[in-house]
């Protein structure tokens, strides 16, 4: 049948369209919650980069969670976001952040940056299931005179690196939205134009069609 119905649900045409277009903004959503405001987005992206440079190794994603709540932002993507630190990154993110952070904290020890870096992230398996939990006990086993420095230089680091993504974020998203929103109306004028086109050629509905035979087949009885 090359009626409404076959448009609607066929292989091409603006119905197909308007269909993938719902499937995408479903995957959309779940990744990234794109029916979210842009500005509640790059708030929650802000707030896990900057948590992601923090040595809250095994808190840090209850943490973005608590944090983003709080603030009224997108706790999808604060989440999202503390993956910025994970067992590839975690030995140098965490070793820079105690360079920038030492010369705050007057009792912090002069160590080698990749000798750091290894002992915070080597040792294991990068993809073990017990990376995070061994990155935490290497950190806090130094003591505080070494994780006040990376907590110091986490927040320096991440506070610049948080505050430098929520605009270019928040614009990314915005456009984003308004492009789907443009091609769904798109998708649904064209499901609209070809229904008045198949009833301008005489083509009707499959519903019509069959409520037409029904109809016919009570008037043969009847006679």
């Amino acid at each position: 049948m090359s009626g409404f119905s076959h448009t609607s649900s066929g292989g091409s045409g603006p119905g197909r369209k308007f269909l993938d277009m719902v499937q995408l903004r479903r995957w959309l959503r779940v990744i990234f919650p794109l029916h979210s405001s842009p500005r509640r987005i790059a708030l929650g992206v802000s707030i896990g980069v900057l948590i992601a440079f923090s040595p809250s190794i095994g808190f840090q994603m209850g943490l973005a969670l608590v944090v983003a709540s709080i603030l009224n932002a997108s706790r999808v993507a604060a989440v999202a976001c503390v993956w910025v630190t994970n067992p590839l990154t975690m030995g140098p993110v965490f070793a820079f952040t105690y360079a920038v952070g030492r010369p705050f904290w007057f009792a912090s020890p002069e160590v080698g940056l990749s000798e750091l870096s290894q002992t915070i992230g080597g040792g294991y398996s990068p993809f073990s299931v017990g990376a995070v939990f061994n990155a935490f006990q290497s950190i806090y086993s130094l003591g505080a005179e070494m994780v006040m420095p990376m907590l110091i230089g986490g927040l320096i680091v991440g506070g610049v690196a948080g505050g430098l993504c929520y605009i270019p974020t928040k614009s990314i998203v915005s456009y984003s939205q308004r492009l789907l929103r443009r091609r769904s109306r798109t998708a649904r004028r064209g499901i609209v134009g070809s229904s008045n086109t198949s009833a301008r050629h005489g083509v009707r509905p499959a519903a019509v069609h069959s409520s037409d035979a029904k109809s016919s087949r009570s008037r043969r009885r009847a006679a």
